[in-house]
């Protein structure tokens, strides 16, 4: 005979982590006295900025190559993979 766990709903065992409820309080309380605190400034996220230069290092739109197309079935290999720059 299997044994059924007891299911515990995710905001209860949240709610039974401390370091969750006091980043979820202070969150709150910080929202009460400045509207905007959940914006950033987004030229200095490292997401925009690495966006950027992806943005001023890509040329023009290039056509993505297919180099060989694989059938159905067929074994892949290493040099099958994408070569990853480092």
């Amino acid at each position: 005979a299997k044994k059924k766990l007891i299911y515990i709903p995710y905001i209860i065992k949240a709610l039974l982590n401390p370091f969750t409820v006091f980043s979820m309080t202070k969150g709150y309380f910080a929202s009460l006295f400045n509207i905007d605190y959940l914006q950033q400034d987004t030229s200095q996220t490292l997401r925009s900025a690495l966006q950027e230069k992806a943005k001023k290092e890509s040329g023009g739109p290039k056509r993505p190559s297919r180099g060989r197309k694989m059938r159905p079935g067929q074994a892949k290999t290493l040099s099958d993979l994408p070569q990853l720059s480092a």
